[in-house]
C-alpha cells in the first residue's frame, strides 16, 4: 500500500486531514501529515519543503504527495528531493515553471499590492506563453513521477 503525504494550504494546519484520514487508512495506506509553519512570515518556499521531507519515513518508497491549495508550490520541491510515485494537486496553485508565484498572478492584482511587496513588474514578454497556453499551464492534474 501507499505512504500518503498530506500537505495543507496557506491559513490551515493537519486538520484539514482530519475525514480523509481515516479513509484512507481504512483501505490500508499509511498517512503523515505535518503543519507547515504558516504564521512565520519569512519562512519560504523550500523551508515548507523540508519541513515536508523532515516528516516522511525514510524506508517508504511509495510515496504518494497530496498538495493542497499553496501546498501545490511545494509539493514539486519535495519531489525534486524524495523519491515519489505521485503527486496528487488538490484545489492547488499549480506553479508556471521559471517564473515565481508573483510573477504569476502580478497581472491580476492592483498596484498597490504589488507595490505593499515591493514588486518589481517582468518583462510582460517573458510571462505572455502562459497568458496565451492557460490550458497549458492550469487546471487539475495528476501525473505518475517516474524517477
Amino acid at each position: 500500500m501507499s505512504l500518503y503525504c498530506l500537505v495543507h494550504g496557506a491559513f490551515q494546519a493537519t486538520w484539514c486531514w482530519d475525514l480523509l484520514i481515516p479513509y484512507l487508512e481504512a483501505q490500508g495506506h499509511k498517512t503523515v501529515a505535518m503543519d507547515l509553519p504558516i504564521e512565520n512570515a519569512s519562512a519560504t518556499l523550500s523551508q515548507f519543503a523540508d519541513v515536508v521531507i523532515q516528516a516522511l519515513p525514510k524506508t517508504d518508497d511509495d510515496i504518494v504527495l497530496v498538495g493542497h491549495s499553496m501546498a501545490g508550490t511545494i509539493i514539486p520541491l519535495v519531489a525534486e528531493a524524495v523519491k515519489v510515485r505521485q503527486l496528487v494537486f488538490v484545489a492547488a496553485l499549480l506553479p508556471y515553471p521559471g517564473i515565481s508565484t508573483l510573477d504569476q498572478f502580478s497581472h491580476r492584482l492592483d498596484s498597490d499590492t504589488l507595490k505593499s511587496f515591493n514588486y518589481q513588474p517582468k518583462d510582460p514578454s517573458k510571462l505572455q506563453q502562459f497568458y496565451d497556453e492557460p490550458e497549458r499551464y492550469s487546471g487539475s492534474h495528476s501525473r505518475e513521477v517516474h524517477p
